[in-house]
């Protein structure tokens, strides 16, 4: 809602600055139409330029500005659309980290060594499975509260991560 907002206010000033500059190059053009101009003459042409450029250069600046939101808008659009997937498909990443943490507590290591290497990993495995869990509970929770939330875009990522993570 905040981008649209900003985005009226950015086409407004486009209008806005847009109009300024047809009108000073109207102005500078009837003052350099006349037959003589003396120095008083040629400073407020000199002025008006300078004014003129700025603004131009502003309308820029605004122009992308605008497609910028654009942008943003569009990506939401596509991100709204492939979130369920994508948390689907985190929450079975998250849930084959399950199994394989499972897999690691049957495992039986035959020497000290190994049993150590194992309680090792385990602790580790463990950790990482509690936070990458504790994320994915949050995101979900939060997508099932509000489905076009804040931090939509925040949370992709985050699952993305999740999958990267649980796939390697």
């Amino acid at each position: 809602m905040s981008s649209l907002a900003t985005k009226e206010v950015l086409e407004k000033e486009l209008s806005r600055f847009t109009e300024r500059v047809m009108f000073l190059d109207k102005w500078i053009e009837s003052i350099l139409g006349k037959e003589t101009n003396d120095f008083e003459d040629l400073n407020t042409v000199y002025q008006k330029e300078q004014e003129r450029d700025f603004k131009i250069a502003i309308i820029e600046q605004r122009k992308k500005q605008i497609d910028q939101i654009n942008q943003e808008e569009e990506l939401k659009k596509k991100v709204v659309l492939e979130f369920p997937q994508l948390l689907i498909d985190a929450g079975a990443s998250v849930d084959k980290m399950f199994e394989d943490l499972e897999a690691i507590k049957k495992n039986r290591p035959v020497t000290n060594k190994a049993k150590a290497e194992k309680a090792s990993i385990l602790s580790g495995f463990t950790q990482q499975y509690e936070q990458i869990s504790t994320v994915y509970d949050g995101i979900n929770e939060r997508y099932l509260s509000d489905s076009n939330h804040k931090e939509l875009f925040v949370d992709f990522k985050m699952l993305n991560d999740i999958i990267n993570i649980a796939n390697k």
